[in-house]
């Protein structure tokens, strides 16, 4: 067998930049037989690093063994440009896959393939870290109007179909052993330079900006979706939020049972025991050993209206229940202390005001809605069983209850 070697420093830069049928052409090298291919071209490195087209499978092949005193990179391109023309650019590399004609390409099309990590499974070695794709964008000291690090354009000319169309896809085959995994990452380089935001979506792009759709199983409880926030800011006006909706109603008229829910959850059980379902959980745990001036589960604070609106009906908690199928027990509000004898609450409920009166009438039940019940432990017409109402800075009065 006879190999002919070309060094690639003398070959001309239009017909090497040409991989493929026509620079195969240009050189017309037989190797003599004994391998199938139409060409090899060697570099410094001998038989560690060459290019060779084969015949048999129409496949143009780039290799190179590295050693360990050699530079890692097996092929560098560079497209170096200054003032263009309007409508120009500068590209480095497009590569093309299209079929043509109208049989099924069964196997797919991909317009590039790009592997990294180990070779084979007899390689047994350690890599620090893989990259499959590294795209980076340098402005050096220049500018750049506008940047992406990576960009997917998809067509879809007039008479064409896509039936799916996934702009990104992360998938995983994995038998082995995987500790920690990742769809999408967000990191800096530099923590005192962080991203303006993780994630954005400019208004008007996407009908469902963000859609999860699960089916978690197994015996361990698990959050589908998690934030953990460590914060160590100190500010003496502003709100520090986990979760924050902006929602405004530019325009349009919301009629009939329609309504605007910036913050909805809906829950359903269609099948086995639940002990516990509470459709919104709060919880506050421990408090270390800080001064807190005020804390609560919820907070809800409903603004000035304004001059300009015409509100029927303004509340601030609505609780509406449809009891068709009637529970064991049913109340609007349950209220359960935790704890020992000692935790016993100073109040039901705290009517507070700034200087202002709380409000116009403390109870209403209409004529329709119900009673009053206060369950005093015993039963019978006694005058000390009875509700304390202040209605002074030190006046008291007593409205008795009477067993019916």
């Amino acid at each position: 067998m006879s190999v002919q070697k070309v060094d690639i420093g003398a070959l001309n830069r239009e017909v090497f930049g040409t991989i493929g049928r026509p620079f195969i052409d240009a050189f017309n090298i037989d190797d003599g037989g004994g391998i199938d291919c139409d060409l090899k071209v060697f570099g410094d490195e001998g038989d560690n690093s060459f290019f060779w087209y084969d015949h048999s499978e129409d496949k143009a092949f780039l290799q190179r063994t590295t050693e360990d005193d050699s530079p890692g990179r097996l092929l560098y391109i560079q497209h170096l440009g200054s003032a263009m023309k309007a409508g120009q650019n500068i590209q480095g590399l497009q590569i093309r896959a299209r079929a043509t004609g109208t049989g099924a390409i069964a196997g797919g099309c991909d317009g590039a393939e790009i592997k990294a990590g180990l070779n084979s499974d007899s390689d047994t070695g350690t890599i620090a870290g893989a990259r499959g794709v590294i795209a980076n964008i340098d402005a050096k000291k220049g500018t750049i109007t506008t940047a992406h690090g990576v960009e997917m354009q998809v067509d879809i000319g007039a008479g064409g179909t896509i039936t799916t169309l996934k702009g990104f896809r992360a998938s995983l085959n994995n038998s082995g052993t995987l500790t920690d995994s990742y769809a999408f990452i967000v990191e800096t380089a530099n923590v005192s330079y962080p991203w303006e935001y993780g994630l954005f979506m400019a208004s008007g792009q996407a009908t469902y900006p963000i859609k999860i759709a699960n089916a978690p199983t197994g015996a361990s409880a698990v959050n589908q979706i998690e934030l953990d926030i460590d914060e160590t800011m100190a500010h003496s006006t502003g709100y520090a939020r986990g979760i924050y909706v902006n929602w405004t109603h530019v325009s349009g008229d919301v009629t009939g049972t329609a309504e605007i829910n910036p913050l909805s959850v809906d829950m359903g059980i269609t099948a086995g025991d639940v002990s516990n379902a509470f459709a919104v959980s709060l919880y506050t745990g421990g408090m270390g050993t800080g001064t807190i001036g005020h804390l609560s589960g919820l907070y809800l604070y409903s603004d000035d209206i304004g001059g300009g609106a015409t509100v029927n009906y303004r509340s601030g908690i609505d609780l509406n229940i449809d009891n068709g199928d009637n529970a064991t027990v049913a109340s609007f509000i349950r209220m359960y202390n935790h704890g020992g004898a000692s935790n016993t609450m100073d109040y039901v409920f705290d009517f507070a005001n700034n200087g202002h009166g709380a409000a116009d009438y403390l109870l209403h039940v209409g004529a329709t809605g119900g009673f009053l019940v206060v369950d005093a432990g015993v039963t019978g017409d006694n005058s000390t069983h009875k509700i304390a109402v202040l209605v002074g800075p030190s006046t008291v009065r007593y409205i008795a209850l009477f067993d019916y």
